[in-house]
């Protein structure tokens, strides 16, 4: 059959709907399509439910006559709980940290369970999703799990959009990453000039100076909603085709 991917997409802060993936990813399966690549599945995972329910709860409680400009605190509320709260006591087995990590793992356990031989993965994971993904990682790596394993045979390639690691690690002295899974794993990530929320991980230095790590500027839009249109971009599918192309040949 040829060449064979199966994509997880991992959303990154703020409210999400189930199937927040579909239609984004339909424009990759058919570039890759086009390029003799089966996309064998495409899927997601929503967590954002693990923090967006204790914060819509508070949300409830308050007396609105209270406070005013209710638009942007909604929208702070939003998109700033669920990052704020992800790195609370992660090692807890209630943390939010924890529930997030289990979910995911869960899910890409399933998906390595169906893969055949030959079959690779790529995961793309959007804004906040790269920073959890980089956790994992590192997390499955230093506990050296059976999912862990699996990951180092299969993963071929981890897209980035909009990554805001450096705003959690930029202020450490000394700033580890995960090892590299397999010796034809590489990481594409992928911002705009104009994206306050999107940063260059290279001149982290150190492992993320790795030549297995690339930037790529590319315009996604006019600033504030550029963050949102990775998805959805000609130019940012057709580099994240020849990427993935790239990867399994």
């Amino acid at each position: 059959m040829g060449k064979q991917v199966r994509i997880v997409a991992l959303h990154g802060i703020g409210n999400h709907e189930t199937g927040f993936y579909e239609a984004k990813l339909k424009r990759i399966q058919a570039a890759l399509d086009s390029a003799s690549v089966h996309v064998t599945e495409a899927s997601g995972v929503l967590y954002a439910h693990h923090a967006a329910t204790n914060a819509n709860a508070y949300w409830d409680d308050i007396d609105h006559e209270d406070i005013a400009l209710k638009e942007i605190r909604r929208f702070l509320l939003d998109n700033g709980s669920d990052a704020t709260v992800y790195g609370t006591k992660p090692h807890k087995a209630n943390s939010n940290y924890r529930k997030i990590h289990d979910q995911v793992k869960g899910h890409l356990t399933d998906q390595l369970g169906q893969m055949v031989d030959g079959e690779r993965l790529v995961v793309w994971a959007s804004s906040f999703g790269g920073h959890l993904f980089s956790d994992l990682l590192w997390d499955e790596q230093k506990k050296k799990t059976a999912l862990d394993s699996d990951l180092r045979e299969r993963l071929a390639l981890l897209v980035t959009t909009g990554c805001n690691i450096p705003l959690f690690v930029a202020g450490l002295q000394e700033r580890e990453l995960f090892e590299r899974p397999n010796d034809t794993f590489s990481w594409l990530n992928i911002f705009d000039r104009d994206d306050i929320l999107g940063w260059p991980l290279r001149p982290l230095g150190g492992a993320y100076a790795a030549d297995w790590i690339s930037d790529a500027v590319i315009n996604a839009g006019l600033p504030v909603i550029s963050h949102r249109n990775y998805w959805t971009r000609r130019r940012v599918v057709e580099r994240i085709k020849d990427t993935i192309v790239a990867a399994v040949s």
